[in-house]
């Protein structure tokens, strides 16, 4: 029965009001994919892809990949010489980089992600792009405010599955795909050794009916809000720890609770583990190559029901830093 239940929820002649957005474990290195605000938020074109095989085992089980794009577009990051990223330090994740912190000069930056999701005959394609703006306050704090738009592509896939009856109309013609617009928006404040932020996805309602006018197969989005927080600790000029936590508050469904710890060893290397309440303990590594290349796993242990039916899930995250003038290799903004 559990091997079924994602056919079978797809089936149900109700509308479905839990989450619709697909779940990642390495948003914590990648924090554009829930808030729109951070866009342009580092000195250089930062490029992720990733992969996420949820569930591993189950059948028509979650699958998603993404690419997105973090673009900054003050000249000095682009073109000029941005001095106060410059530290005289050989690890510039360290205490010296705490004590000598000195906020981003005001600027915007754009922000595009293109995101498959895929959970039995369900498929989902995401496109969104957007801007945020990252307002100078004082010498030590900046505070950004974002926005996307984009479009959903949806498809259900229904010579997958199975009817008692073979015309039956909640399923529509095989294939069919619906478009139907999209945005958000973001805030996200931080300075010397923290982040706070907060950010609001799906904010246009969709209704998806594959099936003609009734209530029957439809598919209904919530919004879905995200706050996170985090902040960085240095028990040693060579290891920093970055705990952080993520709220995910949506209509008609349990509240989601994540808390995260990454300890890094200077600017090169990282562990990572989280707890996701009544989901799933995770585990991920991480290994900045050089200054261009950054490569992270993470691996999902069910503590749910899905655990007896479920080897894991397995998340591969690849990212590219691009004119990246300064030889910076991990954030300095977020995670």
């Amino acid at each position: 029965m559990n091997k079924r239940l994602l056919t079978i929820l797809l089936l149900l002649p109700v509308r479905i009001l839990a989450q619709q957005l697909p779940q990642y474990t390495q948003y914590t290195f990648n924090e554009l994919l829930i808030n729109p605000a951070v866009a342009g938020i580092e000195t250089y074109l930062d490029i992720k892809t990733g992969y996420r095989s949820q569930w591993t085992g189950l059948q028509g089980a979650p699958t998603t990949g993404y690419v997105t794009a973090s673009i900054p577009l003050n000249s000095l990051f682009t073109q000029g010489d941005y001095g106060q990223i410059i530290r005289n330090t050989d690890n510039p994740v360290g205490r010296a980089d705490l004590e000598s912190y000195e906020a981003s000069l005001s600027h915007g930056g754009i922000g595009i992600s293109i995101i498959s999701d895929k959970a039995g005959a369900f498929n989902q394609t995401h496109f969104n792009a957007g801007y945020a703006y990252h307002m100078l306050l004082g010498d030590r704090f900046n505070l950004a405010v974002g926005v996307s738009a984009g479009v959903n592509g949806a498809t259900l896939n229904s010579g997958q599955l199975i009817f008692n009856n073979p015309i039956d109309p909640v399923a529509g013609p095989n294939g069919q795909t619906k478009f139907n617009p999209d945005a958000a928006v973001g805030i996200w404040a931080y300075g010397p050794g923290f982040f706070i932020g907060a950010s609001a996805q799906q904010l246009i309602p969709q209704n998806l009916s594959f099936g003609g006018s009734s209530s029957n197969g439809q598919l209904k989005s919530t919004t879905q809000y995200f706050v996170t927080a985090g902040c960085k600790l240095y028990p040693s000029d060579d290891i920093t720890f970055l705990p952080s936590v993520v709220v995910n508050p949506a209509a008609n469904t349990p509240l989601n609770l994540d808390i995260n710890l990454k300890t890094a060893f200077r600017d090169v290397f990282w562990l990572g583990g989280s707890y996701r309440k009544d989901d799933a303990v995770t585990a991920s590594i991480g290994l900045n190559i050089t200054a261009l290349f950054t490569v992270g796993y993470a691996y999902d242990y069910a503590i749910s029901d899905f655990n007896t039916v479920s080897k894991g899930t397995h998340e591969l995250m690849l990212g590219i830093l691009l004119n990246n003038r300064y030889n910076v290799r991990t954030p300095r903004h977020t995670w």
